[in-house]
């Protein structure tokens, strides 16, 4: 039963992921739609015979990918460096680059050139020789634009299974395939944020030369093709103070006039396809980030219960992250802090330095605050400013004293730090000090 939704998706649905550069971007779907176009997918989708049979180079667009994203990757950075301004998108991609390049190494590393070879493939037009687990990873992104869950991964895989099943072989490859694409993805987002940058830098280039002429000089030719970047570069340093402005305004009004378009139209096309890249980007590198919490091996397992024997494959019901990982405490440590009147500075930093301590979840922390008398200041760690209201400074020094308050939290003395912060102006017992210190 396909909906009036699909109507529009059946169209875009014969475009082969390569036949444009275009970022991965149609009709967005919500999940209910989604497991239709699954279907609707499984359907349609005609393997080939013989899956070796002019396969469709992936490994070489992959690694072309690779190579313009680091490229992008630099040439932002350089820039960034030099004060230039960054579109949000390139800044999505500048602050999360190394995750990008983990995923790279990731893909290369789960999914060699024989693997894909031996994936089934499809014969159905322009997507002949292209893995069909790959098709569906493309279509799934293009039609959630990079924007997901584990619901709706779930949901379109096993919504797939009802028309067509897939091998096993595939269902381990998906994780990675859906990685695949989401590279390819920021690859075509990169694409236009270059594409921008590079208008702009044309535009400056070119107001440079502009401002060089004389009064009677003719004006320099503009650029035979016009790009939006351009345009809205050029536009904002036109509202630069100068003597033929107004000339190079009607100049450049006219050329786009003679491309069917206006200055208007112009910068809002680069303003909305610089929001939807920032809104892609984000997309993709946070999904990335999704696919890379799946327990892949768990998964399988905890679906074997859905194996199909005729079939030899799984149909997975639920996908299982990986999760946070308990981890062990490696040390104990033990501030103790002098909040005699001499350390009114030192206790301001330690206050904080051991509320910092207690941030991190491989250490087990406490705090102490002493004068003449001990305070444990372990139940206020949760806020540095708690902490700092819970010390009092003024009154005597007696260190053994704290020290054997310290002793008591002492149960893995192998694995404890003790850190005094005192000035060491003993105002108690000093034998008991040195014998408490040596035990």
């Amino acid at each position: 039963m396909a909906s009036w939704v699909f109507s529009k998706w059946r169209v875009s649905g014969h475009r082969g992921p390569d036949s444009d550069s275009s970022p991965l971007r149609g009709e967005l779907l919500s999940i209910e739609h989604l497991e239709e176009c699954a279907r609707v997918l499984a359907a349609r989708y005609t393997l080939s015979r013989n899956p070796r049979q002019r396969p469709r180079p992936f490994l070489h667009r992959f690694q072309e990918n690779a190579r313009v994203l680091r490229h992008a990757y630099r040439v932002l950075a350089a820039g960034v460096r030099h004060g230039e301004p960054v579109a949000p998108a390139a800044e999505w991609l500048l602050d999360n680059f190394h995750l990008v390049e983990n995923e790279i190494s990731e893909i290369r590393k789960n999914l060699p050139q024989r693997y894909y070879l031996e994936l089934p493939k499809l014969a159905w037009r322009e997507l002949a020789g292209m893995a069909r687990i790959h098709a569906m990873a493309v279509e799934f992104i293009r039609h959630s634009d990079a924007r997901f869950d584990l619901l709706r991964l779930t949901r379109f895989v096993s919504a797939y299974q009802t028309v067509a099943p897939l091998t096993l072989g595939e269902l381990w490859a998906w994780p990675s395939m859906l990685k695949l694409s989401l590279i390819e993805n920021l690859r075509r987002l990169t694409d236009e944020v270059m594409e921008s940058r590079a208008g702009e830098v044309d535009a400056d280039r070119y107001f440079a030369r502009f401002e060089s002429i004389g009064p009677k000089d003719p004006l320099p030719p503009l650029p035979e093709s016009l790009t939006n970047g351009f345009v809205v570069k050029l536009v904002q340093r036109m509202r630069e103070l100068g003597p033929r402005v107004s000339e190079l305004r009607i100049e450049l009004d006219r050329r786009l006039e003679a491309q069917g378009l206006s200055v208007e139209e112009a910068v809002r096309a680069e303003h909305q396809r610089q929001t939807m890249g920032q809104a892609s980007t984000g997309n993709s590198i946070t999904g990335l980030r999704l696919v890379s919490t799946l327990d892949w091996n768990r998964t399988i397992a905890a679906n074997l219960s859905r194996y199909l024997p005729e079939y030899r494959t799984v149909v997975p019901e639920r996908l299982i992250g990986y999760g946070r990982r308990q981890r062990s405490l490696s040390r104990d440590v033990i501030v103790a802090i002098d909040q005699s009147a001499s350390m009114a500075d030192s206790v301001v930093y330690a206050a904080v330095f051991g509320a910092v301590l207690a941030s991190m979840p491989a250490l087990r922390t406490n705090v102490i605050a002493f004068d003449s008398a001990v305070a444990d200041l372990t139940p206020l760690l949760h806020d540095p400013v708690d902490v700092l209201f819970g010390v009092q400074l003024g009154g005597g020094t007696d260190i053994a004293q704290a020290i054997g308050y310290c002793q008591q939290l002492v149960t893995r003395a192998a694995d404890t730090v003790l850190v005094l912060v005192s000035d060491l102006f003993e105002g108690g017992n000093t034998t008991l000090l040195h014998d408490r210190v040596a035990a």
